[in-house]
């Protein structure tokens, strides 16, 4: 049985969840760069930099942060950060997870192993961080991508407790210094407060057996067909006309941050566009990873902390929560549960009262980026 969680107070619209838009800047998205690396076993995870217009040289001082896109996605949702990240001294490395964008598939994409599909990713990112000869660095996991940071947090925790266990003075060569999660999917909270659409990917996401395999074969030519009309069909005013039976459900300052900044309508769309550029596979499959209760790290997270003791329980990270009360893609109980159940007194969160989900990774870029720079 999974442990009760808390529940998000309900909340009523009212014109005061606009105001926390309604001051907004214009907001800006610069324009990302592609890069691949080759993981050991011959695979590609790609990732993007970001024009954030900070001369290259300067960049090169900046603090690393991995940026881990929601979904579906792909790095190019970065973009939506990357100004705040240089503004706070860091730079943002934004990879495709496997199968979306220009990274190969995972050989752990199977259905029915949605655990080792996230423990292969974890792989994957550490393969990448050594390659990049980092001494530092942080995390960043917005939305769908908030597991996964907890994922890599668990995996770091993990290492941290064999050096102290073993006393063998090992050193372990790249500190995780923050992680950060913007509204953050954890549906071990349950479904009270989401969106219909997302109550009910949770709901069929729980079938098993034969009924298990039908949806799959089903959500394959479903998500293809609408692979094939988003890539190669509908024109993009076509595109954006096809949001507004989703939109609807959505808070009013969600959908103003979207529908006022034409910016981020394009960069919602390339994103989009480029998280299915392979197939339609990937999304399939990570639906069942990330619409069900309970991850493989839930527990471990819970028991790691008590154990780093000493010189070792410096090196574990900060980490910050930040979500917003009107959120109905993922309800501000998702963070709430995370912060009590898993992470208890070593986390901080950070609520707002007047703003959704997008409107909290847009319009709180530089707060994230700033909870995610090192203190010194």
């Amino acid at each position: 049985m999974t442990p009760s969680c808390p529940r998000a107070p309900p909340s009523s619209k009212t014109n005061k969840q606009m105001s926390a838009m309604d001051k907004q800047k214009k907001f800006s998205f610069p324009s990302s760069i592609r890069h691949s690396h080759t993981l050991p076993d011959g695979r590609t995870l790609a990732y993007y930099t970001f024009a954030a217009g900070v001369d290259q040289s300067e960049l090169q001082t900046h603090h690393p942060i991995l940026y881990f896109h929601g979904f579906p996605g792909s790095g190019v949702e970065g973009t939506i950060c990357a100004q705040a990240a240089a503004a706070a001294k860091c730079q943002l490395f934004a990879p495709d997870r496997p199968g979306f964008g220009s990274s190969s598939p995972s050989p752990a994409a199977g259905w029915d192993r949605p655990d080792e599909y996230i423990e292969r990713f974890v792989d994957d990112v550490w393969d990448f961080v050594k390659a990049m000869k980092w001494e530092k660095f942080s995390v960043v996991g917005v939305s769908g991508g908030g597991p996964f940071a907890l994922a890599v947090l668990d995996s770091y925790l993990k290492s941290l407790l064999e050096m102290h266990c073993d006393r063998s003075g090992s050193v372990i060569p790249c500190k995780l210094e923050a992680v950060s999660i913007v509204a953050g999917m954890f549906c071990t909270a349950g479904v009270e407060g989401m969106m219909p659409q997302n109550q009910q990917i949770v709901s069929i996401m729980s079938l098993q057996g034969w009924k298990s395999t039908i949806i799959y074969y089903f959500l394959l030519l479903f998500v293809g067909f609408q692979r094939l009309m988003l890539l190669f069909v509908l024109p993009e005013r076509c595109l954006m006309k096809s949001t507004s039976p989703f939109m609807k459900d959505l808070p009013e300052v969600d959908q103003k941050v979207f529908l006022e900044n034409a910016d981020l309508q394009v960069a919602f769309l390339r994103d989009v566009k480029t998280s299915l550029h392979q197939s339609a596979c990937s999304a399939v499959v990570e639906a069942r990873v990330l619409f069900r209760e309970g991850f493989y790290f839930e527990q471990s997270l819970r028991d790691g902390w008590a154990k780093l003791q000493g010189s070792v329980r410096k090196r574990v990270p900060r980490v910050s929560l930040f979500h917003g009360h009107l959120d109905v893609n993922v309800p501000l109980s998702h963070s709430q549960c995370v912060q009590e159940q898993v992470l208890g007194g070593n986390s901080r969160l950070v609520e707002y009262p007047n703003l959704g989900h997008l409107s909290v990774a847009v319009a709180k870029a530089d707060e994230v980026m700033i909870s995610a720079a090192p203190l010194s």
